[in-house]
């Protein structure tokens, strides 16, 4: 099945330190996405959402150093642990961040929804630009989805590839970088570069993130000690995601069950021996 949006919104924070987003029903996402826009030389914000979900960093545009300019971060949960109605999310930095903050809810349907890649680029206070390309890359296989955002520090409209569709736009304010956001869902695997577009020059971060989709399947795995050395631990992939719970056996009965949120994001289960 392919991705479907459930839910999205966008915030902007009023005190230039952090913002929540309104609620969204994020009942039946298996892919929750936050974008952030700061400005780049504060310290990032942390991010949370009420419903205790854990989140992992997917991209972050420039790297996180102390720059003069626009930062855009993408931050990924897989599989969320809680959805539902009254489900918001949260930036929470420091004077001077000038956080806006997007919240997008996708449904997988059967299927569980895996990083791709990322590309991006940004641009300095000192050299402002009025469009900037993510970078061209094409998803890892079909049926994919390509998330995309500018940060912009103007008073300004931005745009981008009208093969996507665009999500709420932030303004520009002097408390928060502005915003968009766009998505595509592909059928065939298919080159994307993204060229946003601001109104008046700006100094801006761009960012794509593409997420597959993992198909459910059923089989067995043998691991002895052999395999997995003492103490050390070993990663092993599957061409198909439990959708459920997984349960690791010896020789001697049922050891333990591993439930889905433990299976890494790439779909990989690592076991350890001791």
């Amino acid at each position: 099945m392919a991705f479907s949006l459930i839910a999205s919104t966008v915030k902007a924070s009023t005190d230039g330190m952090s913002a929540t987003t309104s609620a969204i029903n994020s009942t039946g996402a298996n892919l929750l996405v936050i974008w952030t826009a700061e400005s780049a030389e504060a310290t990032p914000g942390v991010i949370t959402d009420s419903k205790g979900n854990t989140w992992v960093s997917q991209a972050s545009q420039p790297a996180l150093t102390a720059v003069s300019g626009s930062r855009v971060r993408c931050w990924a949960c897989l599989n969320p642990t809680s959805v539902g109605t009254s489900h918001t999310a949260t930036v929470t930095g420091i004077a001077g961040d000038k956080p806006a903050i997007s919240f997008e809810a996708y449904a997988t349907g059967s299927t569980v929804a895996s990083f791709d890649k990322t590309v991006g680029a940004s641009t300095l206070n000192s050299a402002p630009v009025t469009s900037l390309a993510t970078g061209s890359q094409t998803p890892s296989a079909n049926n994919a989805l390509v998330v995309t955002v500018v940060a912009f520090a103007s008073n300004s409209t931005a745009s981008g590839d009208s093969s996507f569709t665009a999500l709420s736009v932030s303004a520009y304010t002097t408390n928060a970088r502005g915003l968009a956001t766009a998505y595509q869902v592909q059928t065939a695997a298919t080159a994307r570069n993204v060229t946003w577009s601001v109104a008046a020059p700006s100094a801006m971060a761009v960012s794509q993130v593409v997420f597959n989709v993992l198909s459910a399947g059923t089989g067995t795995l043998t691991v002895t000690k052999a395999t997995v050395p003492a103490g050390s631990p070993q990663a092993f992939a599957f061409d198909a995601f439990a959708t459920s719970a997984a349960t690791l056996y010896t020789a001697s009965g049922n050891v333990s069950t591993v439930n889905h949120p433990q299976w890494s994001p790439d779909g990989t289960l690592v076991i350890f021996f001791y």
